[in-house]
């Protein structure tokens, strides 16, 4: 399970350092793909293939289907780290999440989030108010 968030710097070339705590993730490989909050996702291969054959069961003849298609595969790479724990994130990736010069990897259990530091700011300020996000997570079942 991946906990937590880490802001890394990315270079000229458009590396960035993963983190080592989160290096487990690539034991198995990992994929980076375009997220839907104008960040990117990085998942484990394992999670990526149970995604990838849902994915293929959805219908050609669905516009949505073909969305989400386009969604999750057009940008998703490959993640490859170098001698020195870096990996580059393709330029379209970069666009897409809107990075620029830092990322932040914020940890969602199962997968890891990169984010552009602004845009996770703007995200963190509408999760302050405990009323709003009691009525926006009452539909999920969190007892425990």
């Amino acid at each position: 399970m991946f906990l937590g968030r880490l802001e890394n710097t990315i270079d000229e070339k458009g590396r960035i350092t993963f983190p080592t705590r989160f290096r487990e993730i690539l034991s198995e490989g990992a994929f980076i793909t375009k997220g839907f909050d104008q960040n990117l996702i990085i998942m484990p291969s394992s999670r990526w293939n149970i995604l990838k054959e849902r994915v293929s069961k959805l219908s050609l003849s669905d516009e949505d289907a073909r969305a989400l298609k386009r969604q999750l595969y057009s940008l998703a790479d490959k993640i490859d780290l170098d001698s020195a724990g870096r990996y580059l994130i393709p330029i379209e990736l970069r666009k897409a999440g809107h990075l620029t010069n830092s990322a932040v990897y914020v940890c969602t259990g199962d997968d890891i989030e990169l984010w552009n530091p602004e845009l996770l700011e703007e995200q963190d300020k509408g999760m302050e108010d405990p009323a709003q996000l009691a009525k926006r997570f009452a539909a999920f079942d969190l007892s425990i």
